[in-house]
């Protein structure tokens, strides 16, 4: 095959980007790091794009490409050849363009630009000329609208140059920014520090806790002592993550809950957009383990009207992609608000070029389109949509595998009682933590239950099952079971 890299990079860039990238290749500034010149680089990458950088195209065939490039060369299949070297030439061209592009599409790019003068003149010794730039950079780290990550990188870089540039400063003066190096750094790691761990812990209440976890947990509390201090009392980052430790320690603290939301709300022009796409991810995970505990139709309805807010407000983008995660989370919540409509639209608007985070795009949108024709009826077509791949979120393989189940169940299909066990040894091979992993025993518990009473038409054990599903914490798609589990009841009644 050629080069699987090259390809998967050239496969997912956008047009803009292949403009740019063209233009970079020719760039003979660029171009000299590698063996092969410019040109034989550009027909090499303008005969992949020919064929869109699709692997499969018989015209992108390692033999036919290496036959129409290097016709004299005796093509030996598994060994190297001149195609090889072009090939990783090319590869390495686009991973400078993809660094060069980041660089230029940063927002900070003007205080970068100052750190890198400041370094250039402190080698040459030129005093006034780096004050100057000292004093540039000085005025628009201040005018930096957000004490983040960010702030504090910039301010610490520039305490650094400082300090290093000796001749400049009075001993008091080297006093002070040997301070600001400390104090800057210890804002930073702490405020990184912060934002890792909240994730960390998070991910704890969904997967398997890590047990090098423990190993740090001195140095964490540290941090926390840290972050809850004086030192930190002015800047609503810190407050905010602080309100999300406390929660994933008191996770069922609902007025913590909302009182970390009003204080979301209150701050967000002085959070940047980067942490505050974070901090709502929080807010969103915790109602809905809420939700998935009480089944309360309320909560319900909250979390739902949450999710559509932070779409529409870009709280959910990324590059202009939907996470498929959040798209599946988005999906199920406005189904069980039966907005229909609303969701068509959304799943028009994601198709799968525009979703992220798994090497099965196409697949992940059908599973949504699947949940979406089950839930007007349309079982057939459900199922006819549901394509498997092993998804690299777990959750999203176990939801597919539910889904199927429940359209066995509305089916009648003989196939539920394997599918059952299927989905049991799934979840109990999976590396999701205990809390998460209980949530489908109960339900595969459940609705094997309501599988051998399907038939039975006694009233009163109809009214059991009802009520057992009712009183369960935390079983997933509890409405649906209900559902099911009321009609049995009115049937037997009748």
């Amino acid at each position: 095959m050629l080069n699987r890299k090259l390809l998967e990079f050239l496969s997912r860039l956008s047009k803009q980007e292949h403009r740019q990238l063209r233009l970079f290749i020719q760039s003979p500034y660029f171009s000299q790091h590698v063996r092969r010149n410019a040109d034989e680089l550009l027909q090499l990458y303008d005969y992949i794009m020919r064929y869109d950088a699709d692997e499969h195209r018989p015209a992108l065939n390692k033999e036919k490409v290496s036959r129409r490039f290097y016709p004299d060369f005796e093509y030996k299949e598994n060994a190297k050849g001149p195609l090889d070297a072009l090939t990783s030439d090319l590869l390495i061209l686009v991973r400078q363009f993809l660094t060069q592009s980041g660089f230029q599409q940063n927002a900070l790019k003007a205080p970068e630009d100052l750190l890198s003068q400041m370094r250039f003149y402190r080698k040459f010794g030129m005093e006034e000329r780096f004050q100057h730039c000292a004093d540039q950079l000085r005025q628009v780290i201040e005018e930096y609208p957000f004490r983040d990550e960010t702030y504090y990188t910039l301010r610490l870089k520039t305490a650094h140059e400082l300090l290093y540039f000796g001749t400049l400063l009075t001993p008091h003066q080297i006093e002070e920014e040997s301070f600001n190096v400390h104090y800057n750094l210890d804002m930073l790691y702490a405020l990184q520090k912060m934002d890792y761990l909240s994730a960390l812990r998070m991910q704890n209440n969904i997967f398997a806790k890590d047990p090098r976890f423990k190993v740090t947990q001195e140095l964490n509390n540290a941090v926390i002592e840290f972050a809850q201090s004086s030192a930190t009392a002015e800047n609503p980052v810190f407050l905010l993550y602080d309100l999300v430790m406390k929660l994933n320690e008191h996770s069922d603290g609902l007025d913590l809950l909302q009182t970390f939301e009003q204080q979301l709300d209150k701050c967000q022009t002085a959070v940047p957009l980067k942490i505050r796409i974070a901090l709502c991810t929080h807010l969103r995970n915790m109602y809905a383990w809420h939700y998935s505990r009480t089944g309360a139709s309320a909560m319900q309805q909250k979390l739902f009207h949450l999710l559509k807010a932070h779409l529409e407000n870009g709280l959910l983008d990324y590059e202009g992609s939907l996470h498929v995660a959040n798209l599946s989370m988005l999906v199920v919540h406005a189904l069980k608000q039966q907005q229909f409509d609303w969701v068509r639209t959304v799943l028009e608007q994601y198709p799968p070029e525009r979703l992220c985070g798994t090497r099965y795009p196409a697949e992940a949108s059908s599973l949504n389109w699947a949940d979406y024709y089950f839930h007007l009826g349309d079982y057939k077509k459900a199922a006819d949509l549901l394509s498997y791949k092993p998804f690299e979120h777990p959750l999203l393989m176990i939801v597919a595998e539910s889904l199927l189940i429940k359209i066995y169940y509305e089916t009648n299909s003989p196939l539920l009682e394997t599918r059952l066990k299927a989905l049991d040894q799934k979840v109990r091979r999976s590396k999701l933590g205990q809390g998460v992993k209980q949530r489908y025993y109960n339900f595969i518990r459940i609705l094997e239950k309501m599988e051998r009473r399907r038939w039975n038409t006694d009233a009163d054990k109809a009214q059991v099952m009802l009520d057992e599903i009712r009183s369960t914490p935390n079983v997933p798609y509890r409405d649906w079971l209900i559902e099911k589990a009321s009609l049995a009841v009115a049937r037997d009644k009748n």
